[in-house]
């Protein structure tokens, strides 16, 4: 499998390891994770992806006010 092809599948497969879902089928996982291991630029962009999902979870969220709401 290519970088681009990893990079492209690298947030579904993410999300598929952390629902423990069948987002990816289990072949292209094998791939991908296949590359992964081989692949020192994609490997980097994994961690640098999963540190983006966990500070992304630490934000609070905002309700917006009832003025921006239709009616």
């Amino acid at each position: 499998m290519e970088c681009r092809a990893v990079i492209d599948s690298l947030s579904d497969y993410l999300d598929n390891q952390a629902s423990h879902g069948n987002g990816i089928a289990n072949n292209e996982k094998h791939v991908i994770e296949e590359h992964l291991d081989a692949c020192p630029a994609c490997q980097n962009l994994k961690l640098e992806l999963i540190e983006l999902k966990a500070a992304a979870r630490e934000l609070p969220l905002h309700t917006p006010p009832h003025a921006l709401w239709i009616k």
